[in-house]
């Protein structure tokens, strides 16, 4: 049987959570019976495994599983994971939802850690292959031995039963352990890592990413360097930095994407060249570095943090999720120096973040409302006040400053972001706190 759940989440006074008293309040409201529910597990094992392990040897390849795996939780909880996957029961939704989420979640982590200059469009079209049932069938593979594994009736039902699986398994690691977050994520970081990408997954670099490749052929560093270099066309006058690519139009005005690309393309024919002498580059030229904070701006964003409770040891971050692209030079810079993808990253642990303290404070609260809820609160209007609460446009280096709904619900995201990409595997757990800290009767009461 499944044991009353003891996830620690975070409260104010950091004591122990009483979500485990919660979820047993909620068992028992559900007619969650136990001695049925072991009946009714027997049974879907025997129907799901086709007889193929008697109970005896499912125990104990569960437990050599759990062993060898290193897996984080019960040998009772696995059990319930391979025989729940289309199970409609309160605990199995609840599992199933909040392991589909963070799975989303770690993906946006990883893919923006390996590919940190690709845009927000590139990286949700890739995201949506992370989260295909034939992906998480194959990762469930590679945990589980065959034996394990749910059948299906054929090919693609055994791929959607086995999806939701691995759902079940994530959703079991982040309730069935104090500290379920970091657990989950850990989990996914040291037995996937990237393994966690499709096997024929192809990701094709960007005019930005190759320009990268060049500029490190030549014995430059992109990531460290910041000198800088110019060169005409017949209409635009632009600058190539090693990490911030930034573009200024001669005449004013905006870039496109496009023409970005276009730029980019050109440098690096002028490199290859020999054209653009990257050692001489920017001798001439007077920058300021937007994507280094200042010693006073380092200072605004530090009390800026401590006001709000954010712990944040990379305040580089918190600067960047106040970068936008138009700077008060009329320069642009590119969508990978910018708040952007902090705000792609931002987007899927708010929702996730949500999700949990909605079901932390409203345990009886069917799950089509808490979705709804959840819902509302990520709605661009109701960021808006969030931002507007917390006057982030204040912190904004930008040249436009109207206060546009999207964009300050943008900065809202972007701020989530950071925190989270600052915290590492401890992330979901800081961004729940700054949530549940200043905004916990915002989300419940939507």
């Amino acid at each position: 049987m499944i044991e009353a759940l003891n996830l620690t989440t975070y409260k104010k006074n950091y004591a122990i959570s009483s979500r485990a008293e919660k979820f047993s309040t909620f068992k028992n409201q559900n007619g969650y019976n136990l001695p049925d529910f072991k009946t009714g597990l027997a049974l879907k094992n025997q129907i799901l495994f086709k007889g193929n392990l008697d109970i005896k040897q499912k125990r104990e390849l569960i437990q050599n599983t759990i062993e060898q795996k290193s897996l984080p939780i019960k040998p009772q909880t696995l059990d319930f994971v391979l025989v729940s996957a289309n199970s409609k029961s309160p605990l199995a939704v609840k599992y199933n939802k909040t392991g589909s989420k963070f799975f989303e979640l770690f993906s946006r982590y990883l893919l923006h850690k390996k590919y940190p200059i690709k845009d927000e469009g590139e990286l949700t079209d890739i995201i949506a292959q992370f989260i295909k049932s034939k992906n998480k069938a194959r990762i469930l593979g590679d945990i589980l031995p065959s034996e394990l594994l749910p059948k299906g009736s054929d090919k693609n039902s055994a791929q959607t039963i086995q999806a939701n699986s691995l759902n079940l398994l994530l959703g079991a690691m982040i309730y069935e352990n104090e500290n379920g977050f970091k657990t989950a994520f850990e989990f996914l970081d040291n037995a996937l890592g990237e393994n966690i990408f499709p096997k024929n997954l192809k990701l094709e670099k960007s005019a930005f990413e190759h320009l990268a490749d060049t500029i490190e052929r030549y014995g430059k560093s992109w990531n460290d360097l910041y000198q800088e270099t110019r060169f005409f066309n017949e209409q635009w006058h632009y600058r190539i930095h090693y990490k911030d690519i930034i573009l200024s139009e001669a005449n004013g005005g905006k870039h496109n994407h496009e023409l970005r690309e276009q730029c980019a393309d050109e440098a690096i024919i002028r490199i290859t060249s020999g054209e653009i002498n990257l050692d001489d580059a920017g001798d001439d030229l007077t920058y300021t570095n937007y994507k280094v904070p200042d010693k006073k701006r380092a200072q605004e964003l530090k009390d800026f943090a401590q006001k709000w409770g954010i712990e944040i040891k990379d305040i580089s971050l918190l600067h960047k999720a106040f970068l936008y692209g138009e700077m008060q030079d009329c320069s642009a810079l590119a969508h990978c120096d910018t708040y952007e993808t902090l705000e792609y990253i931002g987007d899927a642990v708010l929702g996730f973040c949500t999700h949990e303290i909605l079901q932390d404070n409203l345990p009886n609260l069917s799950r089509q409302k808490i979705c709804a809820k959840r819902h509302a609160f990520v709605k661009n209007k109701n960021l808006s006040l969030m931002a507007d609460k917390m006057k982030l446009m204040d912190y904004t280096i930008n040249r436009n400053q109207a206060r546009g709904e999207k964009r300050s619900a943008d900065l809202f995201e972007a701020l989530i972001g950071a925190i989270f990409m600052d915290g590492g595997a401890d992330g979901v757990d800081k961004v729940y706190k700054f949530l549940d800290d200043n905004f916990r009767d915002e989300i419940i009461n939507i």
